[in-house]
């Protein structure tokens, strides 16, 4: 998969993906899927237009950039093209197609979601990129439980401790991946040795979550916990404890991937630490 920034030179013609692609979600899987279809009948090759940094929003992330740039090359996309968000501000939804679309990025047709809007003061549709670039498609809403998929839902969903309403619009499990650092070791202390990072996308709610865990493309269970620890002392931000069952062995510096399976209780203060260490047990019951 080539990375290409607007104004590098392209080449071939292109069916062109649009969209933030901020969640890689199954409405954007199905897009991408859609675009690589039509550029095989086409006789072009498949291409995702996104920005480089996506407009500062009030939450983080689903994705990190390495992580987006993966899902692409995963769905069988050849190109993408990274333009700044500061660069295209201005530009009117129908100099956005004719000399973006059309003579910088070579584009054959374009495809984007039923409700995507581009240009100026998001001032375009889908209906006129139909009439400006007439070989272009618009995907339909892909529904969850009647309402269409969107990066706000899964968030939302996230955010009340959601897993398996988020991992049906994702269609994977959420995902946050980190470099284990050094913690306090009060773990350790506690006969459950967790490993510990601070991942760069959003949070799920604190609490207690089941987990799959990989490292090094080996998979584990885990009991993962969100939060800041209120019984041990605490920390000023919240961050991603997992205890990793049948594990043993060094893990600092190494990059450690979770995914969340299932919510198991809320984050609390206990009254002691032997307290506390009876409800771990408890949990490692669940998994």
């Amino acid at each position: 998969m080539r990375v290409l920034h607007l104004g590098d030179t392209v080449g071939a013609s292109l069916a062109v993906a649009l969209g933030y692609f901020d969640g890689g979600h199954r409405g954007h899987a199905a897009l991408l899927e859609k675009t690589v279809l039509e550029a095989k009948r086409f006789g072009c090759e498949s291409a995702v237009f996104t920005f480089s940094h996506l407009p500062t929003k009030s939450t983080l992330g689903l994705f990190t950039e390495e992580e987006r740039l993966a899902f692409f090359e995963r769905a069988g996309i050849e190109n993408v093209i990274l333009a700044s968000f500061e660069e295209l501000r201005t530009l009117s939804p129908e100099k956005f197609v004719t000399s973006v679309l059309m003579e910088h990025c070579h584009a054959r047709l374009a495809l984007c979601g039923f409700n995507f809007r581009f240009g100026y003061r998001a001032s375009g549709d889908s209906d006129l990129l139909l009439r400006l670039l007439p070989e272009s498609f618009v995907l339909p809403p892909t529904l969850y439980e009647g309402e269409p998929i969107s990066t706000t839902r899964i968030k939302e969903a996230l955010l009340a401790g959601e897993t398996v309403h988020a991992t049906n619009m994702l269609g994977r499990p959420y995902t946050v991946s980190g470099e284990i650092t050094h913690g306090r070791a009060l773990g350790r202390s506690l006969g459950f040795p967790t490993a510990n990072f601070t991942p760069t996308t959003l949070l799920p709610r604190h609490g207690v979550y089941k987990t799959e865990v990989f490292l090094d493309g080996e998979r584990y269970t885990g009991l993962t916990n969100v939060g800041v620890r209120p019984t041990v002392g605490g920390r000023s931000g919240a961050r991603v404890e997992t205890f990793i069952k049948d594990f043993s062995g060094d893990l600092y510096g190494r990059t450690l991937s979770v995914s969340f399976l299932s919510f198991l209780r809320e984050e609390k203060q206990f009254s002691s630490i032997d307290e506390l260490k009876a409800q771990i047990a408890l949990d490692l019951q669940q998994l």
